[in-house]
């Protein structure tokens, strides 16, 4: 593939799984010269369909790959919001994702420990309605993410390379002899 350097690339894949758990996807995305990988949040377009906005700040081959997995925190999530949508109880569903966090929380390095231990105490002197709000916040979504709690996660097979070129080369034609 090519891209015009500076120009919005955009990246899309069909990712899907059995069940009605929530996935999650990004783009691991870098200069082919550059190990240090920067990644890019996808997000469902239509149906199956996920979509991530990248751009390339340089001009020369660059590589990316997707990477897909169950999102645990972001079906408890979900559970909960219908629930809650509906007017039902969902006390459960605080206390399911108090143990989601808490076994995240075991599995986790300084200092995302610290902040999970703020986050569940929090938690534990709110009412269910404001615990529900606490959870959904995009503060508890990057402390989840940062914990790379990515449970069946899969990658493409190989990653896919991405010529980036000079503008000009959006208006001309080079041969070579």
């Amino acid at each position: 593939a090519k891209a015009i350097v500076h120009q919005t690339i955009v990246i899309e894949a069909d990712i899907f799984a059995d069940g009605h758990d929530r996935l999650g996807a990004r783009v691991c995305w870098r200069a082919a010269d550059e190990s240090q990988w920067t990644y890019v949040a996808m997000r469902p377009a239509s149906n199956d369909r996920w979509r991530a906005v990248v751009h390339a700040d340089r001009i020369g081959e660059h590589v990316f790959d997707i990477e897909a997995w169950w999102d645990p925190f972001g079906s408890l999530l979900h559970d909960l919001s219908r629930k809650r949508d509906a007017s039902v109880a969902f006390d459960a569903e605080v206390d399911e994702l108090r143990t989601y966090l808490a076994r995240l929380r075991s599995a986790a390095g300084e200092p995302h420990v610290s902040l999970l231990d703020q986050l569940l105490d929090g938690l534990d002197r709110l009412a269910p309605a404001d615990a529900a709000d606490a959870l959904a916040t995009e503060e508890a979504r990057a402390l989840v993410d940062a914990c790379h709690d990515r449970p069946f996660l899969v990658r493409l097979d190989a990653p896919r390379r991405i010529l980036v070129e000079r503008r000009a080369a959006a208006f001309a034609s080079w041969y070579e002899l």
